[in-house]
């Protein structure tokens, strides 16, 4: 009797397990390849990222060189601070943090993928987030990029999950995930409100379920910016409800000098030793510029825009890469980045705008998902246009732009199937 062949272990792993481990393994070996220090050019912040959290790690609270700060939101430094009380203030335990963030992000974009589009588009955005290159570099860097897409995808799957069908317990995790992002940039205190407003508007449909969420989230929300501001009331003397630097990054994207990037304005940023002062010092002359040229700040708009979306969010370190891995190198990988994310434009864009998506092979949310994707870009644009157009600003939400992509990857083979 001849006994059955049994398969190889590798021939039961699926094509798409087997890309999401390389992308991984990639991913690893580009963050032991690039050390944090020396900082290059666009990466001064991983400094104050460092410091604040190794005091945060030592118990010593929130300072910046011997004094109490609100530079920066507080998100990425606390859970700097969490890995640095772990494995020591050394820059790879917050390297190895990115790493297990990126990872987060891919599996929570799967997730919101399966909630909505079904379990084909789940692989193929774990594919395609695996592969893309922004993700796959980001993580090697000391900053808060990756920290906050974890916190936003993952806020967002919880949500998607709950005014889908898991029932209204999901909406406290979509909170505190939402919390993470937005205490790490915070643009994304926006969005998970607005993406539960688009998900109710485009389903038209249990709106009860729509307002317990809201509720929750901005709930969540003002507690913790009531906290924060009374902190910075007591340390500073001044109640920043965030942090301090909102009003300079306002006036470097508002200034005879400005581009569409970030522009020193002439003179320099003020720099009296008090960041709160420097603050409302650069409140004053970002005000007084934009209502003295509103006609140059507008047409600036679309050009901040493009400086957003359009480049590659690994594009800001251009000199890093080239420092770090080598000028070949660096441009190669840049090449394949700027590639992945136009491919991804297009293909996210052709299903954002198609009327309705093939049924079959999509899951019933599929309109719902889109409204929220379509909405939570948005709203990131839109509440970037006033400072100033930085890629790498873009990659706390590239993922739903990447779950967009392989939605219309998903739909294409619809079509393709459903042709005689």
């Amino acid at each position: 009797m001849q006994m059955p062949k049994r398969r190889s272990p590798s021939a039961r792993v699926p094509l798409w397990a087997w890309v999401v481990g390389a992308g991984l393994l990639i991913r690893l070996l580009i963050v032991l390849a690039v050390p944090v220090f020396p900082l290059v050019a666009n990466t001064w912040d991983s400094n104050f990222y460092h410091q604040t959290a190794s005091h945060l790690a030592s118990g010593e609270g929130y300072i910046f060189q011997g004094k109490a700060t609100a530079l920066f939101p507080p998100g990425f430094p606390a859970a700097l601070a969490v890995a640095y009380r772990i494995a020591g203030p050394d820059p790879r335990a917050g390297q190895a943090l990115n790493f297990l963030a990126s990872i987060g992000v891919l599996a929570a974009a799967a997730w919101l993928a399966a909630e909505t589009l079904g379990r084909v588009a789940a692989r193929r955005t774990a594919m395609l987030l695996a592969l893309d290159p922004s993700q796959i570099v980001m993580p090697a860097f000391l900053m808060s990029e990756s920290v906050c897409a974890l916190g936003l995808v993952a806020g967002l799957a919880a949500l998607a999950r709950g005014l889908g069908r898991g029932g209204v317990l999901w909406f406290p995790a979509a909170a505190a995930a939402g919390l993470l992002a937005g205490f790490a940039r915070p643009h994304a205190f926006l969005l998970l409100p607005a993406a539960a407003l688009a998900w109710g508007w485009v389903a038209r449909r249990r709106w009860r379920p729509v307002w317990i969420a809201l509720a929750f989230l901005l709930a969540v929300d003002a507690a913790a910016l009531g906290l924060w501001t009374a902190r910075n009331q007591r340390a500073l003397g001044h109640p920043v409800p965030i942090s301090t630097n909102g009003w300079m990054n306002l006036l470097l994207g508002n200034n005879p000098n400005a581009r569409g990037g970030r522009s020193e304005p002439p003179g320099g940023l003020p720099d009296t030793g008090d960041e709160v002062r420097d603050e409302a010092l650069a409140q004053a002359r970002a005000v007084a510029y934009i209502q003295d040229h509103p006609g140059r700040v507008i047409a600036l708009l679309p050009v901040k825009a493009a400086r957003l979306v359009l480049p590659a969010p690994i594009s800001t370190y251009r000199a890093e890469l080239r420092a770090k891995l080598g000028p070949a190198p660096a441009v190669s990988v840049l090449a394949l980045a700027q590639a992945f994310h136009l491919a991804a434009w297009g293909l996210a864009l052709g299903f954002l705008l198609r009327r309705r998506p093939p049924v079959g092979i999509l899951a019933a949310h599929a309109d719902p998902l889109r409204g929220l994707v379509a909405v939570c870009l948005g709203v990131w644009v839109l509440g970037h246009l006033p400072y100033w157009g930085g890629a790498r600003y873009f990659l706390p939400v590239e993922a739903l732009l990447v779950l967009a992509a392989a939605g219309g990857w998903t739909a294409l083979e619809a079509v393709r199937r459903a042709r005689p």
